[in-house]
């Protein structure tokens, strides 16, 4: 699954200005700079603000991050356990992904066959 413009639905913690684009300037006010109110894709900040709104999210919705590996999500019901990228209850998994689909734009976008440039392959047991 992949959050769709995940940059841009976030809010920044510090204030930041930028310039006005060529061609975007407002006549007039050509020496005016513009606060922004969300993430832009290429801000260092933009990163850390998409992770704060997931990690919350997440934490919110019953998932426990690791300590040690920051990227790792955990949900445990009963005897079962999912985690973001697989789960081992379809049914925990099909709920996971309505409740991000509900809060974020989503794209499913299948099974993982590359992670990290390596191939990944599956076998049925």
């Amino acid at each position: 699954m992949d959050v769709k413009s995940a940059f841009f639905n976030e809010t920044l913690e510090e204030k930041v200005y930028v310039e006005q684009s060529d061609g975007f300037m407002v006549k007039g006010h050509e020496d005016n700079v513009l606060k922004l109110k969300k993430a832009l894709y290429g801000f260092k900040q933009s990163p850390r603000a998409w992770y704060s709104r997931l990690d919350n999210y997440l934490q919110k919705n019953g998932f426990s991050r690791y300590f040690y590996e920051y990227a790792l999500y955990v949900k445990k019901e009963k005897d079962d356990i999912l985690c973001i990228l697989t789960g081992s209850n379809p049914h925990i998994y099909d709920n996971f992904k309505k409740a991000m689909a509900q809060e974020f734009e989503m794209s499913d976008m299948g099974l993982m066959t590359f992670y990290l440039g390596l191939e990944v392959k599956r076998q049925s047991d």
